[in-house]
């Protein structure tokens, strides 16, 4: 019952983590909700999965992939919007000016 509950909430996470990124207007925007939505769609969906079949060497290693996941996307996303800055793209505002020319 209660991973019935987790698996729903991460796909949940995820559905709307889909809507929400063809709604934001900036590659950053895109980057920094798809990370968040998709981090936490992933570990609902892994602690689900981990409960539903119980403690056995198949949890260890979804375990082990929830650490993955929970360590290396933020740090992925970090580096992708780095290197977005480093290259000099600018954040598209939509049209709105900011008053400088």
């Amino acid at each position: 019952m209660i991973s019935s509950i987790f698996l729903l909430l991460g796909i949940l996470f995820v559905l709307l983590g889909t809507l929400g990124l063809h709604r934001s207007k900036t590659f950053h925007a895109r980057v920094m909700s798809s990370t968040l939505i998709d981090t936490t769609g992933a570990i609902l969906l892994i602690i689900g999965l981990m409960l539903h079949i119980g403690f056995n060497p198949t949890s260890l290693k979804l375990g082990i992939i929830l650490i993955v996941i929970t360590l290396i996307n933020p740090m992925l996303t970090h580096f992708l919007l780095l290197s977005s800055w480093k290259t000099g793209q600018k954040e598209d505002t939509g049209g709105k000016s900011n008053g400088k020319v």
